[in-house]
């Protein structure tokens, strides 16, 4: 369980839906900028990530945090890692 309040938000992993497990692809644990995490919603559509890496990479070395993320950078997660049966799960897409 992870909990934190930001800007008088709670993201707590306990009442938020687990989506997906992202992190940085290429990269093994023993690199600096290898970074592996859990990608979250709350029930409001509000995203966050909870994750661990090396020191280069976004999160503390070692350390497990919890980070918001702007609707784009959740999505941008999810492409970067080909998740596309959850983005069309998740996110209104408008068809070509």
């Amino acid at each position: 369980m992870a909990q934190r309040i930001v800007n008088y938000m709670l993201y707590d992993t306990d009442r938020a839906t687990y989506v997906a497990s992202v992190g940085s692809e290429g990269f093994d644990k023993t690199d600096s900028s290898y970074w592996e995490g859990v990608l979250y919603v709350t029930k409001k559509k509000h995203w966050f990530v909870v994750a661990e890496g090396g020191e280069e990479s976004s999160f503390d070395s070692g350390e497990h945090n919890l980070v918001p993320l702007s609707t784009g950078d959740a999505m941008r997660m999810l492409e970067k890692n080909k998740f596309w049966d959850i983005i069309l799960e998740h996110f209104e897409i408008e068809e070509a």
